[in-house]
């Protein structure tokens, strides 16, 4: 059996430059309009809790963090698996696409292209996706 490791991650450590896999045996995407409500207003109380009109934009990497839940992976034969928390990196990884559309034509829109595809040899890929089995 392979040790257990907790860590601590940002979305940016735990999306960038990664590839995983969701198997086969993975439910598909079920959450619904209140799902992402739910987390959206509390994201938005998180931050609105620190905000102040008079701070910089570079004093948001000092606000308070959001927890965001456990997120299990495991690594088998050189890939990542999502085991738990499947719904909701697909539902970031679906918002991170809404912002980097939006930053078309806005240079004030951070970049987050690396946390939903990557690019390797001149092909793009999303950095999740389904797999028919492990073998």
């Amino acid at each position: 059996m392979s040790a257990i490791k907790s860590q601590t991650k940002s979305i940016r450590q735990l999306l960038s430059n990664v590839k995983y896999g969701i198997d086969f045996y993975q439910r598909e995407y079920e959450w619904r309009r209140s799902n992402i409500e739910e987390l959206m207003d509390d994201l938005e109380a998180k931050f609105i809790s620190s905000f102040d009109l008079t701070h910089e934009r570079m004093r948001v990497r000092h606000y308070s963090h959001y927890f965001l839940g456990t997120i299990i992976t495991v690594k088998e034969n050189n890939q990542n698996y999502i085991v738990d928390g499947q719904q909701r990196l697909t539902t970031l990884t679906l918002l991170l696409i809404l912002i980097h559309h939006m930053r078309k034509g806005s240079s004030s829109i951070a970049d987050v292209s690396s946390l939903i595809f990557s690019e390797n040899y001149g092909t793009k890929s999303f950095n999740s996706r389904t797999f028919a089995s492990r073998s």
